[in-house]
């Protein structure tokens, strides 16, 4: 029991060496908008492990704001992932089509969370108004208090909905951006998918035009021989008629 115990946690410390490293650049290289690739589904066992301290990670963040935060750098890392397996294997392959499809699900749960977090700012500001009210239901009317609760709660106030803006404003735009850069490369493979198409239409064109170069080449060698037979039979005419003088 106590060998595979051991077999467990080495398996664990083993893919956790491989695992953790490029989790931690992709948050390292965050502030600059480069995130490096981590284990592409190439490498099943090590990718599968690579999902799984992800998972565990979103699951020990229990901040929201936080949460959504890891959840873009992931996405990222997923995003930086496609990009290799598409130099590697190419973009119609099956695996780089799954890993879009997973990056795309993944997105949409972000998005998901970026609307849950804007409602926890919502239900704060909310609980902060009541507090206001409690107080100022405390102060028996006394203009001095009130006017002391009313500047104590509007300073409150704005910090709050100006911390929840600011956080989910940028959350929002990298959000955004991802998403645009994955349209941006669906949009690149229907366009190069369109130029393949105009070099086959150009060539069927090509081809079109050498057939009716052939066919005017071939109407042009029928009128010469036309023009040949008029001659000879022009000819004949020519020879009866000196027979016909001599004769005479």
């Amino acid at each position: 029991m106590k060998k595979i115990n051991a077999i467990i946690i080495s398996i664990f410390v083993f893919s956790f060496l491989f695992v953790a490293a490029p989790i931690a650049r992709a948050q390292t290289n965050s502030d600059t908008n480069t995130v490096e690739p981590g284990i592409t589904s190439a490498s099943p066992f090590l990718h599968f492990f690579d999902i799984f301290f992800e998972k565990i990670q979103l699951a020990l963040t229990s901040n929201s704001q936080a949460k959504i935060e890891l959840k873009i750098k992931i996405g990222k890392e997923r995003k930086a992932e496609i990009k290799v397996l598409i130099e590697e294997k190419g973009k119609d392959d099956e695996s780089v089509k799954e890993a879009e499809a997973s990056l795309e699900e993944d997105l949409d749960d972000t998005q998901e969370e970026i609307i849950d977090a804007q409602a926890d700012c919502d239900k704060e500001l909310a609980e902060i108004e009541a507090d206001k009210a409690e107080d100022l239901a405390k102060a028996n009317g006394d203009a001095e208090k009130i006017q002391k609760i009313e500047e104590k709660y509007a300073r409150k106030l704005a910090e709050e909905k100006a911390d929840c803006e600011e956080e989910l404003t940028e959350s929002q735009d990298e959000l955004d951006d991802l998403e645009d850069e994955s349209d941006d490369g669906d949009d690149d493979s229907d366009l190069e998918d369109n130029d393949n198409d105009d070099l086959e239409d150009s060539g069927d064109d090509s081809d079109l035009e050498d057939s009716d170069n052939d066919d005017l080449e071939d109407s042009g060698d029928d009128s010469d021989l036309e023009d040949s037979d008029n001659g000879d039979l022009e000819d004949s005419d020519d020879s009866g008629d000196d027979d016909n003088q001599n004769n005479h």
